[in-house]
């Protein structure tokens, strides 16, 4: 039997992939080019997204986006701070969600609309139910297509970063 070095090595893979998405370095003090959010009165109201340039224990000197000059904001003057762990997109759960939707909507809107066939030789007649399920899949797919090109706009993944107060 095949089954027992197959579950040894899900087993001992398992491990690995799973180490795979630990997300890098959010702690204090943040790494050199790190792309950042950061919250302040200083900047206004929103957050604001840069790069930091450097940190000390005290303060983070970072470039914005919309600023020529790097700027240097205190610690106590950030009320909080979010780094960037990349980006990704989302084409399987845009598949699965376009195929349930398109199979669904094939489904119903032949079964709403199916009437019998008239007397026909080559004619296969299922049924309002048959026929519904012979053109879900096809719905399915063209649904999971549309699915996918929704899915394929990346997106950035945030996480908030522990800042400590002197």
């Amino acid at each position: 039997m095949r089954i027992i070095p197959m579950l040894c090595t899900i087993a001992l893979v398992t491990p690995l992939v799973a180490g795979a998405q630990e997300p890098s370095n959010s702690s204090w003090p943040l790494a050199t080019g790190s792309r950042v959010r950061i919250l302040s009165p200083v900047l206004g109201d929103n957050k604001e997204q840069g790069t930091v340039v450097s940190m000390t224990r005290e303060s983070i000197v970072f470039q914005q986006k919309s600023v020529n000059a790097p700027q240097s904001l205190g610690v106590n003057a950030i009320s909080q701070i979010d780094v960037s762990q990349g980006t990704h997109s989302r084409k399987l759960k845009g598949f699965g969600w376009g195929f349930a939707i398109g199979a669904g909507l094939a489904a119903g809107i032949t079964a709403a609309t199916w009437q019998k066939p008239k007397d026909c030789v080559f004619c296969m007649d299922f049924g309002r139910g048959g026929d519904a399920a012979m053109a879900a899949p096809f719905g399915g797919i063209l649904g999971g297509i549309v699915g996918v090109l929704f899915g394929a706009r990346q997106t950035e993944t945030w996480v908030p970063v522990d800042i400590p107060r002197t």
